[in-house]
């Protein structure tokens, strides 16, 4: 039995997807490999992959792209960081809850004209506040331009963003 067809198998049995990777940057079919998917988290991943010969790797597929591209050997989870983002996004942690108010709300106070952009800002904050104080240690809150914009794993298997979706897998 090929690599094809080992894979195939392990992924049938084991409740993972089975997926085709290429070293194209692009997307396109070029050196394709086999690779499997769906782990819960990155010790699952190593696990599996220590248990049957194989190593973990991260992958990285755009929205429209058939296949993944093989990016490099993952040895711990993928840590998100505001950076992954891009400018005008930054990223707090429960941790920050307690100075939150003090640091980003308070001195933004002034810079509101008139009372219908002050509600709209002191709502979103607080919203950034109910996100926070919802996170666990492995979460963070996103914002964008000071607004809200999403809540995350900070050590995570999988991400996506801005049509990049990147995975840790075993080949």
């Amino acid at each position: 039995m090929g690599k094809y067809g080992l894979l195939r198998e392990l992924a049938d049995n084991n409740a993972l997807q089975f997926i085709e990777t290429t070293s194209a940057t692009n997307g396109y079919p070029q050196d394709l490999k086999p690779a499997l998917i769906g782990f819960n988290d990155y010790e699952e991943a190593e696990e599996f992959a220590q248990e049957h010969g194989l190593q973990t790797y991260i992958f990285h597929k755009r929205d429209g792209w058939q296949l993944w591209q093989r990016s490099k050997p993952a040895y711990e989870p993928m840590t998100i960081t505001s950076d992954d983002y891009g400018d005008d996004y930054n990223m707090f942690t429960h941790d920050e809850l307690d100075d939150y108010f003090g640091n980003e709300v308070k001195p933004r106070l002034d810079d509101f004209d008139n009372m219908e952009e002050l509600k709209k800002f002191l709502n979103n904050q607080e919203e950034i506040m109910d996100e926070l104080d919802r996170c666990n240690e492995n979460e963070a809150v996103i914002t964008y331009c000071g607004d809200y914009y999403d809540t995350v794993k900070v050590k995570s298997i999988e991400w996506s963003h801005d049509t990049h979706n990147y995975v840790i897998g075993v080949m």
